[in-house]
């Protein structure tokens, strides 16, 4: 997939997080799945995460990323991704 198609792809993701109510739940270290490959898409289009590290696992280079995005952000920096997080990182795209 090109940069071109994942931008098209975050920016129709985030149209959808903005027209309904969506509730994410929080991720940490060891979550897998959507909410996680999202969360990889959002990290990758801000570049703080690695595009050849999407794979749906919240690993210990997800962490790294989330914390580098809370830091930047000036968030409590823990790593998990909190409903503070999402909404930081939603809003931003």
């Amino acid at each position: 997939m090109s940069s071109n198609d994942e931008a098209k792809d975050l920016e129709l993701e985030a149209i959808t997080l903005s027209t309904a109510t969506v509730s994410l739940p929080p991720l940490k270290l060891g979550d897998k799945g959507s909410a996680v490959r999202l969360l990889q898409k959002i990290l990758i289009a801000k570049q703080f995460l690695d595009k050849r590290l999407y794979d749906a696992n919240f690993k210990q280079s997800t962490e790294q990323a989330v914390k580098k995005w809370q830091d930047a952000q000036k968030l409590s920096v823990s790593g998990k991704v909190d409903e503070e997080t999402w909404k930081n990182l939603t809003d931003h795209i």
